[in-house]
């Protein structure tokens, strides 16, 4: 995937897979030819602003229907909500920094 904005250095930054067939992208991130390709591999694709992306939503955990995340919008609310989860909100502010926020900080054990 070919990214384009600057604050989006990394897929983890712009693009977090909700479930089997869901996926939350900022589009903004992407070069035209990798969006369309994106795209293709999801039955649902949920769009962050770059407002919502910059501050790290797409950057989110799954686990045990919460979708953990720095921030919450009234729209990103809404897309988890479609996709039965919930959101829980985590103050990263101190990581986010370093340029990441919490997919970046996870670490799973067997």
């Amino acid at each position: 995937m070919h990214l384009v904005d600057p604050y989006c250095y990394h897929l983890d930054t712009c693009f977090c897979p909700l479930n089997h067939e869901a996926a939350l992208i900022y589009p903004g991130a992407y070069a035209p030819e990798s969006l369309v390709i994106l795209r293709g591999f999801w039955k649902r694709v949920h769009e962050l602003t770059a407002g919502e992306a910059h501050k790290f939503m797409g950057n989110g955990i799954v686990v045990n229907g919460s979708y953990l995340t720095p921030y919450v919008t009234p729209s990103l609310e809404s897309i988890l909500r479609q996709e039965g989860l919930a959101a829980v909100v985590i103050d990263t502010s101190e990581f986010e920094k370093s340029g990441g926020s919490l997919f970046c900080m996870k670490a799973f054990l067997p």
